[in-house]
């Protein structure tokens, strides 16, 4: 493409999609502009002529799909793969959108990440991901979902839900969120107006607390499935020792289809755990530092105690 009209065609893309010349700079080395469920979005296109997120796979002859509870290692999980050599699609996908980071400006994306969804809903968004590459999301389970995913190696990872509320508190805390109705945004701004402790706490659960008991009581079915991969949040961090961390990422190895020694797996743990991600607040969130009667009744009284008993942690 000659240079004028190359940069005739960057400045059109920022105009017509409000990006800013880091993103249009991004965008332009995608391959194609493709309609997708009536979004334009950038997709690549293979040798059978099918849009992908990407064009490059490893070896893994399947299709991989990360399902997680909020805070439970998405992005660690995302990045020990990765280093293990599977082809990370960098796509968050959920029921009715994506979350496109792969062009992203990473800045407004640890901020501001609503700027980056595009809104497609699931069974056209997986048809994007190929072999050798994985998605990942916070999917509820419902049948429709089930059959999408069934020629994907499904992961589910899951942690002691006080840890979550903890993490949630942090991450939204440190983030801007974009609400139309107003009943949202007053308490939205309470929440953020709150003081780090209780306070922030009761405005959270106010905010967000029914939306994610419904999400991690309706993502339950993942665990009790045979055919998904379990990862203890605590156990690929090593809380139950080394033999029981490399023991998880053995047979997540071997559930993939990778071939990995003991020295990969230590590689691998080696360059992820403490690495900045889009979601880390750079350290662990532990509820001890926390908790007291008041957060646990709050706890029990929006159905986190119960759903955490589900999940074998009381």
């Amino acid at each position: 493409m000659p240079e004028r009209i190359g940069k005739l065609f960057k400045s059109a893309i920022m105009r017509i999609f409000g990006l800013s010349r880091l993103e249009a700079d991004n965008y332009c080395k995608s391959a194609e502009f493709s309609l997708i469920a009536g979004k334009y979005l950038p997709v690549y296109i293979d040798k059978e002529l099918c849009p992908r997120y990407k064009l490059d796979r490893s070896s893994v002859p399947h299709r991989i799909f990360i399902l997680t509870i909020p805070k439970s290692g998405t992005y660690l999980i995302t990045r020990i793969l990765t280093n293990l050599g599977i082809v990370d699609c960098g796509v968050h996908i959920a029921t009715d959108h994506i979350q496109d980071n792969r062009f992203a400006d990473e800045k407004v994306l640890r901020l501001q990440a609503w700027k980056y969804i595009v809104w497609i809903p699931f069974d056209i968004s997986t048809r994007l991901v190929d072999r050798g590459q994985f998605a990942f999301g916070h999917m509820p389970y419902y049948s429709d979902g089930d059959k999408l995913l069934s020629d994907f190696k499904k992961v589910f990872s899951f942690r002691e839900l006080r840890d979550v509320i903890i993490s949630l508190v942090r991450y939204y805390d440190s983030r801007e969120q974009n609400y139309a109705k107003p009943e949202r945004r007053r308490l939205y701004e309470q929440f953020k107006a709150a003081p780090m402790g209780n306070e922030k706490f009761k405005a959270w659960y106010a905010m967000w607390g029914k939306e994610y008991a419904d999400l991690i009581r309706n993502m339950f079915p993942w665990k009790a499935r045979d055919d998904v991969f379990q990862v203890k949040f605590e156990t690929l961090l090593g809380d139950e020792g080394k033999e029981a961390q490399f023991s998880l990422l053995r047979g997540l190895g071997g559930f993939l289809g990778l071939n990995v020694t003991d020295e990969d797996i230590d590689k691998a743990l080696n360059d992820s755990l403490g690495a900045e991600t889009l979601t880390y607040s750079g350290k662990r969130s532990s509820y001890a530092e926390w908790w007291n009667d008041e957060l646990e009744d709050l706890f029990t009284h929006y159905g986190f105690k119960e759903l955490n008993r589900l999940y074998g942690y009381e």
